[in-house]
């Protein structure tokens, strides 16, 4: 065992090849135990006298799992379970039985990435940035030396990502409100959908959201930091629009852990949203479930509200210094007045739109 300046306590086996006095790392303390170093060191040894030499003996799905561990402690359930969806679906079912050591750049393009391509470049990225973050900790764990992923960063075409679809002519949005609210599939998805609009948070934070963090005596909905993209907890007033879906909702869903349940007792996917949109008539050239914030932060703006207010709700505040920590209450009565207005202005909107649209024809004399 050797004893960096940094205090990590690594194993290293010695030994001499070409004339040359070099040195293996097996892993760091504790990590890997002493019976795991011994057993590794034996299995060097015959791979030298052999002359199949690899720098370990430690498989990819060990790294993964090992990685996965400590990488879920610090982001968001909902990256957590992607990562996660990404390593037992794809990356250890096809390299996991492989040393870590032995793996190049080209087999990961030809048997992962290559054939992701022709499903999704948006998959194709998401795996191979999964795998560079996994590739990354193993070289700081020395159980490899560089990072096989590096020589991949170009080889895919690049994502073509624009502003996120959504719509901001009034009128149009009383339309799409109208046809909200009339939605006829799924008694959860009526849900996520209604209230979407008027709390406009990010839709995955929506879609994981649980009982337990609201309360509707106070109109109050407090999404603690697991669950936000910034890692900060926020506050979400509740309008009496959100308060009345909830109570409805509460009925239905109350008893499980998950405000929109699907299948299993876990939340409803990602798709769903958008897929309840498509319903409605709206694709996501028109509007996607992340096009609510940028309507709400559009309309919000040019009707006065404080910019600190909108930013502050829409949580995108700064995330540094003592500030931060109470970051998540700044301008709460303030923010509470706009998120009534907010859902007050979408409901006026769409009764325009019914008004209009049930209104009698203009009569038109005959010639």
């Amino acid at each position: 065992m050797e004893v960096l300046e940094t205090g990590t306590k690594s194993w290293r086996f010695r030994y001499f090849q070409d004339g040359k006095d070099r040195r293996q790392t097996f892993g760091h303390y504790p990590d890997i135990s002493l019976k795991l170093a011994r057993e590794m060191a034996v299995n060097f040894k015959v791979q030298l006298k052999s002359g199949q030499y690899i720098t370990n003996n430690i498989l990819v799905k060990t790294v993964c799992n090992e990685w996965f561990e400590r990488h879920s402690k610090t982001v968001t359930l909902k990256v957590s379970q992607v990562h996660k969806s990404v390593l037992d679906k794809i990356i250890i079912p096809i390299i996991g039985d492989l040393n870590i050591a032995s793996v190049k750049s080209a087999d990961i393009y030809k048997q992962i990435l290559q054939p992701l391509e022709s499903d999704t470049m948006v998959k194709a990225h998401r795996v191979k940035d999964t795998l560079s973050l996994i590739f990354n900790y193993a070289v700081s764990k020395e159980y490899i030396v560089t990072n096989p992923i590096e020589s991949l960063k170009r080889i895919l075409a690049p994502l073509n990502i624009g502003h996120r679809a959504t719509i901001i002519a009034p009128v149009e949005i009383g339309e799409l409100m109208s046809k909200i609210k009339t939605y006829d599939g799924r008694k959860v998805d009526f849900y996520a959908l209604n209230l979407l609009p008027y709390i406009f948070v990010r839709p995955g934070e929506l879609r994981f959201a649980q009982w337990k963090d609201f309360d509707l005596e106070s109109k109050t909905w407090k999404i603690p930091a697991e669950q936000m993209k910034m890692r900060t907890p926020h506050i979400v007033p509740l309008s009496d629009q959100v308060i009345s879906l909830l109570t409805e909702l509460k009925g239905l869903t109350g008893g499980e852990k998950y405000l929109f349940v699907g299948s299993a007792g876990k939340n409803i996917c990602k798709e769903s949203i958008n897929n309840a949109l498509v319903r409605i008539g709206y694709d996501n050239s028109k509007i996607v479930p992340h096009g609510f914030r940028a309507m709400a932060s559009t309309l919000l703006n040019e009707q006065g509200y404080n910019s600190d207010w909108i930013e502050r709700q829409l949580a995108h505040s700064e995330r540094k210094g003592v500030r931060a920590a109470y970051n998540h209450a700044q301008y709460l009565p303030e923010r509470r007045k706009m998120m009534q207005h907010w859902a007050d202005y979408l409901d006026s909107l769409a009764a325009k739109h019914d008004a209009a649209a049930n209104a009698p024809a203009s009569f038109q004399p005959t010639s």
